[in-house]
């Protein structure tokens, strides 16, 4: 498997490139969920892994003999505001717990998704949606992402901007059977860098 530690040489300066470690065992297990309810007018997903690692094998001197666990859990909800005023809403909800992979640690990461959606007739579509995504250290939830990682002799500290924040407003019209592309979009966003460490 392949990992790029970090490694202090001897005139001080630390070094990392790419190595192919030794080797990575996983074991996952998955739970899908899906049902309607409120007559029919509702629906829920829930998605659920676990997986453990086993990591074995050695980095230019650096002995890398562990396990981690990483889980995730999602869940989905769509339902029906007004069948009348063609009026619905859908949001979900991602979250994975503290992660150590190897030998890095990554926070806990919550991510929602809520989306209204505003139909007029079977021409016109409105859409209003959010994207956000936060981590969770220190006691409180952060735009940033904090990873660690720990070789025992040096430990380094890494920040980084978080997944893209996004508030987005779309129009569509169906001509017939063939629907047009949105032919209105705005989107704002406080980051377009996507860099999260495992």
């Amino acid at each position: 498997a392949i990992y790029s530690p970090q490694i202090i040489k001897g005139d001080n300066t630390i070094e990392m490139s790419p190595t192919n470690y030794g080797k990575e065992k996983n074991l996952r297990l998955s739970y899908n969920f899906y049902s309607s309810y409120w007559k029919g007018k509702a629906y829920i997903s829930v998605d659920a892994s676990f997986t453990h690692y086993f990591f074995k094998g050695n980095a230019n001197g650096v002995v890398i003999d562990n396990t981690g666990n990483k889980f995730d859990f999602g869940i989905n909800n769509m339902l029906t505001i007004s069948e009348k005023n063609q009026l619905y809403f859908s949001v979900g909800i991602y979250f994975q717990p503290k992660v150590y992979y190897i030998v890095n640690t990554s926070p806990a990461q919550l991510m929602l998704t809520p989306e209204l959606k505003k139909q007029f007739g079977k021409k016109w579509t409105f859409v209003l949606s959010y994207f956000g995504s936060f981590y969770y250290y220190e006691g409180k939830f952060n735009r940033k992402n904090k990873s660690i990682n720990n070789l025992g002799t040096l430990q380094t500290i890494r920040f980084s901007e978080g997944e893209t924040q996004v508030i987005k407003f779309g129009i569509s019209y169906n001509f017939g059977n063939q629907q047009v592309k949105r032919i209105n979009q705005r989107q704002t966003s406080n980051t377009n860098v996507k860099n999260r460490v495992l």
